[in-house]
């Protein structure tokens, strides 16, 4: 499911499309883990722990929830 979520993300045409695949803080942290395990660039993983984090934060204080954004 995981990796289904990380497809429909990469390939999302709209941002608000990718938001409905949003893996959770885990799925995403299994993903960060395993892009740095093969050698991606410590500053881009990073970077995309930080832009989930910004994500995360956005839907919480405008939503609640990722589940009622």
């Amino acid at each position: 499911k995981l990796a289904w979520k990380a497809s429909h993300l990469a390939n999302a045409a709209a941002p608000f499309d990718a938001v409905r695949h949003l893996p959770g803080a885990a799925g995403v942290r299994i993903l960060l883990d395993a892009a740095a395990a093969r050698g991606c660039d410590a500053a881009v993983v990073a970077r995309a722990g930080q832009a989930f984090e910004s994500v995360r934060s956005f839907i919480s204080r405008r939503a609640g929830s990722r589940r009622a954004f």
